[in-house]
């Protein structure tokens, strides 16, 4: 539930984190403030959280 940054110009708030199936390792899931990611909170069919269509992004935590 912290609000955050992403890179220079994406806020949002976590909504994940932890291992995912798309891919190894840690991810932070982030719903945006505007509709610039990339998902709704699921990826390949599995849902990590919920959001509105193009408002959730991935990340790995040091991205955050």
């Amino acid at each position: 539930g912290e609000y955050v940054s992403v890179g220079r110009d994406k806020h949002g708030v976590v909504k994940f984190v932890g291992e995912t199936e798309f891919a190894s390792g840690p991810w932070v899931g982030i719903e945006l403030d505007l509709d610039t990611g990339k998902n709704d909170g699921e990826v390949k069919g599995v849902r990590y959280f919920k959001c509105r269509p193009n408002y959730g992004i991935f990340v790995r935590p040091d991205k955050v």
